[in-house]
């Protein structure tokens, strides 16, 4: 017969299994919740980004973790917004797979994109960093293995205005330089998506359907940041558009060019230079315009492409480009400008770009006789063939284009200018910028000669001083364009007229210093005369349509300007005798058609988002 078991092992097989139940209670009634509780509580670390820490499991372990993504389905709420227009920098979060970017596909490619992305994390990054109100939770949208994040298009627009109204220093935009590494348009943009007219100096947007990402600067362009940071520069320059067909799913848009706009007053050439291009995606800009060179009195000459370059347009095909106001998107954007104290209604929205020529126009063009004739309350300008078979713009037809770039008012906000290069804008807008640092050290060593009063003396010359040491970094920022609208409006005040006469003589000295590049050299030269203490005089001789200038050993220089076609509607006795304008008065009236050459190199944004992302859809998903 078996021994009975002793009391002492009962009671050692209840205190055992007393004390599993104990450890099972403590572990499920409280070791659980208090992990539980524990998962749940907010503390999102810098290096996890939009994920929380959990649970430590021993190791890289990490139980519970649950992704808290921004909630950016539902319009922003700005009523308490206090938004940071600073500079600002944030930790790049690591990720596994391909770089960090901004994915927006259309879902009618049917090709498949990258399973890992985080560029909703850098897009909320990007919101924080503004100190925009937003929510965070359970919001990604899980579909073929690819996490997506919903965003109301108020958001892109919104970050958009933030972006393109600081100060930032970037433009908004992508560097041109071509970069290498992690930087480089191959480690960024899928090989798949590579169009063969590809070329790493090409901005990635003009490509259709191609991946929209974000990209470190250069260090000379954002100055010095600290190791590991980097500046999101490109969520304000998504070039995309909707598509036609609405559907109550979430889509994504394609990219595609906006249709461009009626002109009601334009430039045309017949042909360009061959660095214009055609507005077709196809038709990739290689580089950037080289500067220009003249040729004899009459004529003003861009240099050609290189000669084993391809030509992307018909040379024998008429081309007009449109420099016009273009305001269609006020409505769009005037409440969430508002919120960035942007007075949009001011804003002067201009286009540089090529237009599309009917038939009916081509054959116009082609049957005109003469170079220029007036069509439909529009100027033409034509290219002519000159002694050396090249195509060339006429000094008369020149000097009216800038006319027209006197005749602008600057906006505090800046110019939106298209990207595209063309012969008109290498002419006139890049020419004359190219002496403002000569002519401004000239003036500010002898702005005491100028005879000005002191309470437009002292602004002129803190002005001049802090737009020429910006012109010295040869770089065109958006701090760039806000000293150059100082200078002008300082420039204003120095240099009231008095009568109209003079008026038109000070307009006809602005179009010739834009249009002759020895105008400019002479009028640099002709500075040091004030900083001797002597001073000058420029002769306009409205009459004959000649600026007089003197040069060494009391020789005259003539430079021709065509009064009838400048001022057609002026009374005939203001386009008689002459007018003696002082050499100081000269110099600042050159200044200030300097400063109209440069404004267009410093727009602010290329391809500016609130240009392309127009009454899109509900609802995008960024990936």
């Amino acid at each position: 017969m078996a021994d009975e078991p002793s009391a002492t092992d009962i009671a050692s097989t209840i205190g055992t299994w007393l004390g599993v139940g104990l450890a099972l209670f403590a572990l499920i009634g409280i070791v659980g919740p208090v992990l539980a509780i524990d998962s749940l509580t907010r503390r999102v670390g810098d290096s996890f980004g939009y994920v929380s820490r959990g649970v430590w499991a021993g190791g890289q372990r990490r139980l519970l973790r649950q992704i808290r993504a921004p909630l950016l389905y539902k319009e922003p709420d700005l009523r308490d917004a206090k938004f940071a227009l600073e500079p600002f920098e944030f930790e790049a979060v690591p990720t596994r797979g391909t770089p960090s970017r901004i994915k927006i596909r259309s879902q009618a490619d049917g090709v498949p994109s990258a399973k890992t992305s985080s560029g909703w994390v850098q897009f909320g990054s990007v919101i924080e960093g503004y100190n925009v109100p937003m929510s965070t939770g359970d919001s990604l949208v899980i579909r073929d293995e690819e996490a997506l994040l919903p965003v109301n298009t108020s958001w892109l627009q919104l970050t958009g205005l933030l972006g393109r109204y600081g100060p930032w220093q970037d433009k908004g935009r992508l560097p041109l330089q071509v970069s290498h590494g992690i930087t480089s348009n191959q480690a960024k943009i899928d090989s798949k998506f590579i169009r063969e007219s590809s070329r790493g100096s090409d901005r990635h947007h003009v490509n259709p359907k191609d991946h929209v990402f974000f990209s470190r600067h250069e260090l000379d362009r954002i100055g010095h940041l600290g190791k590991d940071k980097y500046r999101v520069d490109d969520v304000q320059d998504i070039p995309i558009s909707p598509e036609a067909a609405s559907s109550q799913q979430p889509r994504t848009p394609v990219f595609d060019y906006l249709p461009r706009p009626a002109e009601p007053r334009a430039v045309h050439f017949d042909d360009s230079d061959d660095e214009s291009i055609s507005v077709d995606p196809e038709h990739v800009p290689r580089r950037r315009l080289r500067p220009t060179e003249t040729s004899a009195a009459k004529y003003i000459t861009p240099r050609l492409r290189d000669a084993n370059a391809t030509n992307s347009v018909d040379p024998d095909r008429p081309r007009g480009f449109c420099l016009d106001e273009w305001n269609e998107r006020e409505a769009d954007l005037s409440e969430l400008a508002g919120v960035v104290h942007a007075d949009v209604p001011d804003l002067q929205v201009l286009s540089l770009q090529e237009i599309s020529l009917s038939t009916e126009d081509v054959r116009d063009i082609n049957n005109a006789d003469g170079g220029t004739y007036h069509e439909r309350q529009s100027e033409w300008v034509r290219l002519e063939e000159a002694y050396d078979g090249r195509r060339h713009l006429r000094r008369e037809d020149a000097q009216f284009i800038g006319l027209a770039l006197l005749d602008l008012e600057l906006s505090p906000h800046g110019y939106l200018m298209s990207g595209e290069p063309s012969a008109c804008r290498a002419l006139i807008c890049q020419a004359a910028s190219s002496s403002l640092p000569q002519l401004l050290a000239r003036i500010m060593g002898s702005i005491d000669a100028l005879g000005l009063e002191e309470a437009v003396k002292d602004p002129l010359k803190t002005a001049s001083r802090s737009f020429y040491d910006l012109t010295q970094l040869i770089r065109s920022t958006r701090k760039y364009y806000s000293a150059l609208h100082a200078l002008n409006l300082a420039l204003q005040d120095a240099t009231p007229t008095s009568s109209t006469k003079e008026t038109t003589a000070l307009t006809s000295i602005g179009c010739v210093m834009l249009t002759s590049p020895e105008f400019r050299s002479l009028i640099a030269q002709s500075a040091r005369l004030l900083s001797e203490g002597l001073d000058g005089s420029v002769v306009v001789d409205l009459g004959h349509g000649a600026i007089e200038m003197p040069t060494v050993m009391n020789f005259v220089a003539k430079f021709p300007i065509d009064t009838d076609r400048l001022f057609p509607d002026a009374a005939s006795d203001m386009l008689s005798g002459t007018v003696t304008i002082r050499l100081a008065r000269a110099l600042l009236a050159c200044l200030r058609a300097a400063l109209r050459s440069a404004m267009f190199d410093t727009a602010l944004d290329s391809v500016p988002l609130f240009e392309a992302v127009r009454r899109l859809d509900e609802v995008v998903l960024l990936g």
